[in-house]
């Protein structure tokens, strides 16, 4: 196979994965699942580097790269990286793993919280609505009870401090006023101003903070006629800090029924080179 067919057989490996096409009738696969994301930015013989933003699809309950996933991109990226010398994907002897450090995920936006004004009761419920005193025609005093056809229902002190609806006046639950309310909108405000002065890269909320995204080098080490040995090391791109390395024993000797529709995809799609520079070679 000509060297810019098996590069460009490598890279459609990964996408095919990605996307779920790589077997007709079946898009639904682990692969397409784990490996949602990951995109080829380098490829040359013996080599490929992948990068993958991580989701959290793929975070454990520690909003971490889960160590399963981490092993799918050693196992599916290593293989992608023999694809360039080898016609053959063969089939996994050994897969190992050694997890140096926790890669951080991209924080899950939390739902926001309504902000509690300076001086305010934490206990002023949520539904509190602004209702007519008894008696009265304005509409701008206010209740804690809600209200109905007599004005509030339960009992609670209007803003003129007395009662209204159906019970006396100086009833437990707090007033909130049209001022507290007011207050609460303006703290809310500042809120957000200053989420906004402090998130990363100028994202007013988490889900616009700077993505994390995991790099994965991969290379062969040795192919044989029947055994490759590959390896592949994981880096968080933000720090270039060192989060997994792996190795992978295969033995090639073995078709796979979707190289030929693999091959089919790469021969229609141009031989594309990687843009830029490439990224540094791994230590391993």
């Amino acid at each position: 196979m000509e060297q810019g067919s098996s590069l460009a057989l490598a890279r459609t490996f990964v996408e095919a994965l990605v996307a779920g096409n790589a077997v007709p009738n079946r898009t639904t696969t682990f692969d397409a699942t784990a490996l949602a994301g990951l995109s080829v930015v380098h490829v040359e013989p013996g080599r490929l580097v992948a990068e993958m933003p991580v989701r959290e699809r793929v975070q454990n309950r520690y909003g971490t790269l889960h160590g399963g996933c981490t092993a799918t991109l050693v196992d599916t990226l290593t293989t992608a990286a023999l694809l360039t010398v080898s016609p053959l994907p063969g089939v996994s002897m050994v897969l190992s793993v050694n997890y140096v450090a926790p890669m951080p995920g991209t924080p899950v936006p939390a739902a926001s919280a309504a902000a509690t004004p300076e001086g305010a009761s934490a206990s002023a419920p949520s539904d509190a609505r602004a209702c007519p005193t008894a008696g009265s025609s304005s509409s701008s005093s206010s209740c804690s009870g809600g209200c109905s056809s007599g004005g509030c229902s339960s009992g609670g002190a209007g803003a003129d401090g007395e009662g209204c609806g159906g019970g006396g006046g100086g009833g437990s639950r707090p007033v909130v006023t049209s001022s507290s309310t007011a207050a609460a909108n303006t703290a809310t405000s500042s809120a957000g101003a200053v989420r906004q002065q402090q998130a990363p890269g100028g994202g007013s909320e988490a889900g616009e903070e700077e993505e994390e995204v995991v790099v994965i080098d991969s290379r062969v080490v040795k192919a044989g006629r029947q055994v490759a040995t590959l390896a592949a090391e994981l880096r968080r791109k933000r720090t270039g800090q060192l989060v997994a390395t792996g190795s992978h024993t295969k033995f090639v000797q073995t078709l796979d029924p979707a190289m030929d529709r693999l091959k089919q995809l790469s021969a229609a799609e141009k031989p594309r080179a990687a843009a830029g520079q490439a990224p540094p070679r791994s230590r391993l």
